[in-house]
């Protein structure tokens, strides 16, 4: 019984490898497949970039977004408020 499985299992082997070998002895069929291949992947990226835009969209909406902002102007301190700050004993730091 354990020799008949062996022999099942080595004949299970050999046609493996023999459908391997016609599927890779074909370079058209192989051509096939990866093309196949790419648009299934092309699809999946195709939603992805949709996906995107539209969260981009809905943050340029919803205002979330952080296009087209500027950020705060620093403002110079004038001798007459270093004055001030320094007369006041204030430690903490301001303009630029």
């Amino acid at each position: 019984m354990a020799e008949e499985k062996k022999e099942e299992d080595k004949e299970k082997e050999e046609k493996e490898k023999a459908a391997e070998e016609a599927a890779t002895s074909n370079p058209i069929e192989e051509a096939r497949k990866l093309v196949a291949e790419i648009r299934t992947e092309n699809k999946i990226t195709r939603g992805l970039i949709e996906r995107r835009e539209q969260i981009m969209a809905e943050e340029m909406v919803s205002g979330s977004s952080s296009a087209g902002q500027t950020p705060p102007e620093k403002t110079e301190e004038t001798p007459g408020d270093y004055a001030k700050k320094v007369m006041a004993n204030d430690t903490t730091e301001t303009g630029a």
